[in-house]
Parts: structure tokens; C-alpha cells; sequence
């Protein structure tokens, strides 16, 4: 994601909420490396209880039993009630998923649209 969609956009105002949650043994507190995403458009939580993944899987993604390398794309003018939307994509692992979400996300914020 870094490279292909915020290094290849430098301009576009979006914002990427990373929430790093503890799934497998290698996704201990201490071997998370914050240069992953290191933009300044992308701001990171760590959430030790993976309370995040769990909501999301329940309300949004239906990705059992937990929500997790996964993104969930909503436009500048989403809200959140009692989930966040409308929900424009989502898509896991995001590795398999980055062309749909640059596809989605450059459709919703066109490269010559800085404002979007």
C-alpha cells in the first residue's frame, strides 16, 4: 500500500487508519515495524484486545472470527453512527486486494482531484 497508492499520490488527501492488532506470533508489539506505512497521511493504533478486528467482523466484514489484513474504504464525506459508512470497498488480504482498492480509491479521489 505505501508504494502503490501513497508514494504514487503524493498529493491526494486521504487518510489511512492502520490498527495493528496481535493475530500470529510474529505480530508481537515489539517486532511491529511503523516504517511499514511510514506516510504522514497514516495514523497507527495498536489494539492489544483486537476489540477492533472483532467489531468489524461482526458489523462489517463478516470475516471470521476476526477482521484482520483487511481495508475498508469510505469517502471523505462518510459518518459513523452505528457503523461507519457508506462503505464504498473492502477487500482482504490487502496484498491480494491493492489493485480494487487503488481502483476504488482513485475513482472516489481522481489523481488530478487533490480536494476530494
Amino acid at each position: 500500500m505505501q508504494a502503490e497508492i501513497l508514494d504514487s499520490q503524493p498529493d491526494t488527501n486521504v487518510h489511512v487508519y492502520a490498527v495493528w492488532m496481535p493475530l500470529t506470533w510474529k505480530d508481537a508489539r515489539s517486532e511491529w515495524d511503523p516504517e511499514i506505512l511510514s506516510d504522514a497521511r497514516v495514523t497507527h493504533y495498536w489494539d492489544e484486545e483486537c476489540v477492533t478486528g472483532f467489531w468489524f467482523s461482526e458489523r462489517v466484514s463478516g470475516q471470521k472470527p476476526v477482521a484482520w489484513d483487511a481495508y475498508f474504504l469510505y469517502s471523505t464525506g462518510a459518518t459513523w453512527e452505528d457503523i461507519p459508512g457508506p462503505l464504498i470497498s473492502t477487500g482482504h488480504p490487502i496484498v491480494a486486494e491493492t489493485e480494487q482498492l487503488q481502483a476504488d480509491l482513485f475513482a472516489q479521489c481522481p489523481a488530478d482531484d487533490v480536494d476530494c
